[in-house]
Order: structure tokens, then C-alpha cells, then sequence
């Protein structure tokens, strides 16, 4: 992988991390608020209004005892506003509570007690008494139906109270369970990132620290004249086209190194073999020709050594052909230059000398 694309993972896991764990915050918050609201808008009512229901209705029971045993129309006062209250009571319960079949069959079984004890005691002991004084054996036994009716839907009403209580504590614990989902979203996050730090703080010396320095170092020995270094390719994609570049130009190097010896071995060679040729020429062959001169001067002087010397001429004259053959291999030798033979020329034949 390249160093950018390193990075860019890094920086697409943190953003993608973060945006997890935010999106994961928002949505533990809303599930948790509109718990949260529910439990405030329709639990607590239920719970509220469950209880404003028994207490009108124990109002309506105390209201009609007392109008049964004083014949005092003010102790219908309680008993008619504890109607009013139960109804509107009854009504917010059954809305808050709808959806929960167990707190709205309790509710169901508080209203057919309640209707009960209506019909059956609260109404027929109202009559009674607005018809005139009862008589105390009669009002006992009112008042003893009366209690075992009332004491059924104070039971129902009690079952009534728990369903919402169990409302109340269901609700309480998905509000709960709600927050606990959000920690537990948070913690997760902070350990992943956590993680990803580490990791990165772990790798990058790996994928990054390590072949830079590594390149660098082998950067510098080349430049410091060891040529014969092959750059490693290990690492990112950019560090590996650095040492190519670095290669082809140290190749390069060589190349142009190597090229530039052969070429100072091939002008040495040449100087050389110029150098032994013009020795040859200034200093051998002028002596070997002065050497046929002073042969040829003695024939001409004495001739009767010609029978000895005649062999000697003959064995100079190949010598000085020969060297003259020599003196122009060493010229041609490499580049071309002047013409060896005409330089190797003497300035006159020794048999011209001789004639």
C-alpha cells in the first residue's frame, strides 16, 4: 500500500468509528427520551390516575355510609363529586393504560365491581335512606352488603394498581436497558479507537519509519560513491519508486563509470603504444640504420670483407623492416593516426647509401 492510501485507511476508520459511536449515541438517546417519555406521559398517569380511582371511590363509599347512617344530605357531596372524579379518572386510565391487556382487564374488573357495589348497595342504601329513617337491623345489614361489595373492588382496585406498578417497572427497566445500550455503544467505541491508535502507532513505524529510514541511509551510501548498493524495494508504493528511480540512475552511473574506464584504458593503451613506437622510430631504427650506414662505408672502403659483411647489410636491412612493421602495428593499434609507415620511413635507403 502507498503511504497515502496508510493514512487515508486511518483517518476512514477513525471518521467511520466516530460516526458509529455518534449515530449509536443519538439513537440509544431518542430510544431512552421517548422511553423516558412514555413513562412520564402514560405510566405515571396510570399510576396517578389508579389511585385517584380507588380514592373516589372510597370518597363515594365514606360519602354514602354517612348519608345511610346521619340521613345528612351533605354526605352526598362527597359521594357525588367522587362519581365525577371516577369517571374522569377511569377515562385517563383506560387511555394511558391501552395496549396493556393485563392493566386493562384489571381496570375492566374494577369498573364491574364498581357497578356492583353501585346497583347493588351504594344506590338501593341512597334510596332507602331519602325515603326516610331506616331502621338499625336494616342499616346493618345495608352496610354489611355494602362492605363485602367495596372490599371486592377495593381488592380490584389494589390488582389494578399492581398492573401498573408492573407498567411502571417494565417501562423502568427498558429506560434502563436503554442507557445501558449507550454505555456499553460508548465503551465499545472508546475500546475500538483505543485499538486503532495502538494498532496505527504499532504499523506505521512498520510500514512507513522504517523503510524511510532504510531508504534514506542506502540513498546516502550511494551518494557517499557505493554504487555497487542495490537500493531494497520493501515498503510503500512511493518508497519503492524511489529506489527504482535510485537504481536506474546508479546503473546509470555504472554504466557511464565502466564506459569511462574502458575509454582511459584504451587512451593510456595508445599513449603507450605511441610512445614505443616514436621511441622505435627516434632511437632503435636510427641506430640499426646507422649501424647498416657504418657496414655499408666499410664494404665500399674495404672490399674485400664484402663476402663478410654483404650478410650483415642483408640481416640489417630486414631488421629495419621489421621494426618499421612493428612501429606501424603500434600506430594502428587503437584510434587511427598518422600514417606509421611514413613516419617510420628513414630518411634514405641504405642502398642508396651504398650505391
Amino acid at each position: 500500500m502507498s503511504i497515502r492510501r496508510v493514512f487515508s485507511a486511518i483517518i476512514v476508520m477513525i471518521v467511520l468509528l466516530f460516526g458509529v459511536s455518534a449515530a449509536s449515541a443519538v439513537v440509544s438517546s431518542v430510544v431512552a427520551g421517548r422511553v423516558a417519555n412514555d413513562l412520564n406521559d402514560r405510566v405515571f398517569v396510570a399510576q396517578r390516575s389508579s389511585l385517584a380511582l380507588l380514592r373516589a371511590y372510597v370518597n363515594q363509599e365514606t360519602g354514602q355510609r354517612g348519608f345511610l347512617l346521619t340521613g345528612d344530605p351533605e354526605f352526598l357531596q362527597p359521594y357525588t363529586q367522587g362519581r365525577v372524579d371516577a369517571e374522569q379518572a377511569q377515562a385517563q386510565l383506560r387511555q394511558a393504560i391501552d395496549g396493556d391487556a393485563r392493566a386493562t382487564a384489571a381496570l375492566d374488573a374494577v369498573t364491574a365491581a364498581a357497578n356492583a357495589w353501585q346497583t347493588a348497595a351504594a344506590q338501593p342504601e341512597i334510596a332507602a335512606r331519602t325515603a326516610g329513617p331506616v331502621p338499625a337491623d336494616q342499616v346493618e345489614s345495608l352496610a354489611l352488603l355494602g362492605k363485602g361489595l367495596f372490599d371486592t373492588l377495593r381488592d380490584e382496585s389494589t390488582r389494578l394498581q399492581s398492573a401498573t406498578n408492573d407498567m411502571a417497572a417494565r417501562q423502568l427497566h427498558r429506560v434502563s436497558s436503554a442507557q445501558q445500550i449507550a454505555r456499553i455503544a460508548t465503551y465499545v467505541s472508546i475500546g475500538l479507537l483505543v485499538v486503532i491508535v495502538v494498532t496505527a502507532f504499532t504499523l506505521l513505524p512498520r510500514l512507513v519509519n522504517r523503510p524511510v529510514t532504510r531508504l534514506i541511509g542506502q540513498i546516502q551510501a550511494v551518494s557517499a560513491g557505493n554504487y555497487a548498493l542495490e537500493i531494497e524495494r520493501n515498503g510503500p508504493v512511493e518508497i519503492a519508486a524511489i529506489a527504482d528511480a535510485v537504481n536506474q540512475m546508479r546503473a546509470s552511473i555504472l554504466a557511464s563509470i565502466d564506459h569511462r574506464v574502458a575509454a582511459e584504458n584504451a587512451l593510456t593503451l595508445y599513449d603507450e603504444h605511441t610512445r614505443m613506437a616514436a621511441d622505435l622510430h627516434d632511437r632503435t631504427i636510427n641506430r640499426v640504420f646507422g649501424l647498416g650506414l657504418l657496414l655499408a662505408s666499410a664494404v665500399s672502403r674495404h672490399p674485400g670483407t664484402r663476402s663478410t659483411l654483404e650478410p650483415l647489410l642483408t640481416e640489417t636491412d630486414e631488421i629495419i623492416s621489421e621494426l618499421r612493421t612493428v612501429i606501424f602495428d603500434l600506430s594502428r593499434a587503437d584510434e587511427p593516426v598518422a600514417d606509421a609507415s611514413a613516419s617510420a620511413d628513414p630518411p634514405a635507403s641504405l642502398d642508396r647509401d651504398r650505391q
